[in-house]
């Protein structure tokens, strides 16, 4: 379930305005052994699931538009985590999001 959460995280923070790209949340190393261990459909997700007793935690990474404001566009990537965690989380688990940028530059 978290491989699938993670894939469908990941194409909707895709749509978020302003967001040009999505990065992995995971170190490069922890996606292809997941990638070589395990047998998922498809590419990863690159949205962090993170399950502990009570709580989720969705841990993103993205590149955002220079015509928007990054802190913009980080709380608008926030907004679309938790509005989605709380259909897909109906138990009501403490959720936790960690959204951040990475500073691309063009050479």
């Amino acid at each position: 379930m978290s491989d699938d959460l993670s894939r469908r995280l990941t194409a909707a923070v895709r749509e978020v305005p302003g967001v040009v790209d999505v990065f992995a949340a995971r170190t490069p190393l922890a996606v292809v052994v997941d990638a070589v261990t395990t047998d998922a459909p498809g590419p990863p997700g690159l949205i962090d699931v993170a399950r502990a007793p009570g709580s989720v935690t969705l841990t993103a990474h993205v590149a955002t538009d220079i015509l928007t404001p990054a802190p913009a566009v980080l709380a608008a990537v926030a907004a679309e985590l938790g509005r989605l965690a709380s259909l897909v989380h109906p138990n009501r688990d403490e959720v936790v999001i960690v959204v951040s940028a990475r500073v691309i530059e063009a050479r």
